[in-house]
């Protein structure tokens, strides 16, 4: 469960919105930290969107994320299955079609799902941190390659390298699917072999 914040008024922006302009919300039980970020919509035919932390205050939070790359999973496909003893990474949407990710404490067992797509609310930009000891599972419901992109404080290589990635299958059927997600046959039976996935 998430902490209920109220909509976020488009009219409390200023007209030409900061590019750098972010807002942190905290899952209660800290699975996740989302970030808002409004649309720079002031010019005809073009977005200015921050893809990296943009506001100082929330760089001394989170650190910095300069290691950057873009991740494909395949049509009903998957990703992770895993959490980090410290990496932090931030989850970006590059594309419309969304990517559901199953979230896990690897310690005290609360979950949650949240959908990563670049439509989660008009006018806005919704990231996503995930911090250490966070099982993340990714599932692509499309039958299509979606893309994700991701920032983080350490590569891919030295994770592996250093013993930072530790394989921790989850049981995604036991989560509760935000209701915008249709379940296809596919869908179903990635999610009933995520216990086996590595």
């Amino acid at each position: 469960m998430t902490e209920r914040t109220p909509e976020l008024p488009r009219l409390d922006w200023p007209a030409e919105f900061d590019p750098s302009l972010e807002i942190i919300e905290s899952h209660e039980k800290g699975l996740y930290h989302k970030v808002v970020k409004p649309r720079r919509v002031n010019k005809p035919g073009r977005r200015l969107i921050y893809r990296s932390l943009a506001q100082s205050e929330n760089i001394k939070r989170f650190g910095e994320l300069p290691k950057n790359y873009l991740m494909e999973v395949d049509p009903f496909g998957w990703a992770g299955n895993h959490f980090h003893q410290r990496k932090v990474e931030l989850f970006m949407p590059s594309d419309k079609l969304p990517l559901i990710v199953f979230l896990q404490h690897s310690e005290t067992g609360d979950k949650d799902v949240v959908v990563l797509n670049r439509d989660s609310r008009q006018g806005t930009y919704i990231q996503y941190i995930i911090p250490p000891k966070v099982v993340h599972f990714i599932a692509n419901p499309a039958g299509v390659e979606v893309p994700y992109e991701v920032q983080s404080n350490m590569s891919e290589e030295e994770a592996l390298s250093t013993g930072d990635v530790i394989h921790f299958p989850i049981d995604a059927l036991t989560f509760t699917l935000p209701p915008e997600i249709m379940v296809s046959q596919n869908l179903q039976s990635l999610l009933a072999s995520s216990k086996s996935l590595k």
